[in-house]
This record gives C-alpha cells, structure tokens and sequence, in this order.
C-alpha cells in the first residue's frame, strides 16, 4: 500500500497509510496572526474511506500539529505492508454525507443557473 512517512527536523512523525484509504492527504498550513491573534503554522496527515456500516471515516495520523519557522519537513512516499495506527478518526455518518453532498450540488446548480454568460 502507499503510505506517507512524515519527519520533521530529522524525527519520524509517523507512517500514514491504511490499505482501504481512498484519500490519503498532507497538509502544511500558515494562518495570519491578523485581527491581534498569533501566527499558526501546522501540518495534518489525514485521509478518508467508506465504512459500509458506519460511513465516511476520516483518520488522522497527526491533528494539526504546530510547526516553528525553520522547521524541516520531509514527506517520503513509500510501499509498505505496515503503518502507523491512527491517533483518531472522525466518522461522518451516510446521512451526513448525502446531505452535505446535496448541499454543494445545490449551491453549484444555483451558481450555474444563475450564469448568464
């Protein structure tokens, strides 16, 4: 299977990977301290597959970890039989899904309807 291995400064973060992934995902964010808030600089390694029983599952193998100025990150894709188990996951039931599904279709018919060009 495909998987992630994530080092920061040297140090291994972890092996991301699951073999029913669908997504497999990182994500290095920086947030403008504007508005008298701090800067934020994080990383994510998360993905996403069906559960016929429970519905979308979302794993995360590192939850917005912060990150300093000067930090390192190396993401080593690799073929691996093994990975990490996941911190966490957040699960989005069926219904859920169809109804955030439904939502989006009927902003995007919305938009395009209403495109005279």
């Amino acid at each position: 299977m495909i998987c992630f291995e994530v080092f920061r400064n040297g140090e291994k973060l972890c092996r991301a990977g699951k073999r029913e992934l669908l997504v497999l995902g990182s994500n290095i964010s920086f947030v403008s301290g504007r508005d008298g808030r701090e800067d934020e600089l994080n990383i994510h390694v998360g993905g996403l597959y069906d559960d016929e029983v429970r519905g979308q599952v979302h794993p995360r193998w590192i939850e917005r970890q912060m990150l300093d100025v000067g930090d390192e990150i190396i993401i080593r894709i690799i073929e691996s039989e093994t990975a990490d188990e996941p911190v966490g996951e957040q699960v989005d039931s069926k219904e859920f899904a169809e109804t955030q599904e439904r939502k989006y279709y009927e902003r995007l018919k919305a938009k395009f309807e209403n495109d005279n060009s």
